[in-house]
């Protein structure tokens, strides 16, 4: 697989490469993790105002034609869940998407692995076959095994110091981030005021394209043209991502787009959230990050 690093330890979880980040502070746990707090400190303009409650209010389809995000439905109370299972041994402050598909009328259900320590937290969502608690042993058995059960993960780590923040924002993307392949450079529109610089291979496929958006740089790599890359270029300028600035990486691979998104809050915590088939959803999950009191009211509420 493209970019993947797992942890060691039955319950270290970690499909892809955001725990490239998280990991270390993570290597040899068990189960657990934090504690809440409020979102992206920056200009108030990017901050989406009137957060969903609602865990069934649908998102229409944009005029635009862009893939509409996931319904949040059933996810914030198990995203809760997980959130107050770490919360008993980190003291990061804790984040999660406040709304996560559901696919219960199809038999499958959101279920939550975690890992954490005092200075990092990771929880990894994927499909079971039936409503499970948080961790339960049955995750790791059939059916509930395999990377298409695989939905994606989210989580923080809390660094001593901005500069080390700094560096493993970089060092995260290091595991998708691509050196410019030795092929022809272009530069191309992908979106209203956003372009690109583009790395074509043999035969046109393409290599890599990198671009900056809303103080965010992003990267995909190893796919065929560059539908992706506009689709993600088009969300992004119409939802706001949870932060100021971060880092977006995109690894086609045979089974999906591996995806992975991260950005630094609190000056010296790293967060990150990522799917492991689905760059859009990978996108409208960091968008959907919010602080565990927020998730906790709209489970209640649901």
């Amino acid at each position: 697989m493209v970019g993947t690093k797992r942890l060691s330890g039955r319950g270290c979880l970690g499909w892809y490469v955001g725990l490239a980040v998280i990991g270390p502070a993570l290597a040899g746990c068990g189960h657990a993790a934090g504690s809440a707090t409020p979102r992206h400190a920056g200009s108030p303009a990017r901050m989406r105002t009137g957060v969903r409650t609602n865990a069934s209010s649908a998102v229409p389809a944009h005029a635009d034609g862009l893939p509409a995000r996931a319904a949040p439905t059933t996810g914030n109370a198990v995203v809760a869940q997980a959130l107050r299972t770490v919360a008993r041994t980190t003291r990061v402050p804790l984040w999660g998407p406040l709304g996560l598909p559901d696919r219960s009328a199809q038999g499958e259900y959101l279920a939550v692995r975690t890992a954490a320590t005092a200075t990092a937290y990771e929880v990894d969502l994927q499909w079971a076959d039936a409503p499970l608690p948080v961790n339960s042993p049955q995750l790791w058995q059939p059916p509930n095994t395999g990377l298409a059960n695989v939905l994606g993960s989210f989580g923080g780590h809390a660094y001593p110091r901005l500069s080390a923040a700094q560096a493993a924002l970089t060092q995260l993307m290091g595991y998708y981030w691509q050196n410019p392949p030795p092929v022809r450079l272009h530069t191309v529109v992908l979106a209203a005021g956003v372009a690109a610089r583009v790395w074509t291979q043999s035969q046109g496929r393409v290599g890599l394209v990198r671009w900056q958006e809303d103080g965010w740089r992003c990267e995909v790599s190893q796919v065929p043209d560059l539908a992706l890359a506009r689709t993600l270029a088009g969300y992004i300028a119409a939802h706001p991502l949870p932060a100021a600035s971060g880092v977006l990486a995109v690894a086609e691979a045979g089974d999906g787009e591996h995806t992975q998104l991260a950005w630094r809050r609190y000056g010296t915590v790293v967060y990150t959230a990522g799917n492991y088939h689905d760059a859009v959803a990978a996108v409208a999950m960091a968008e959907a990050m919010r602080p565990y009191a927020v998730i906790a009211a709209s489970a209640s509420e649901g």
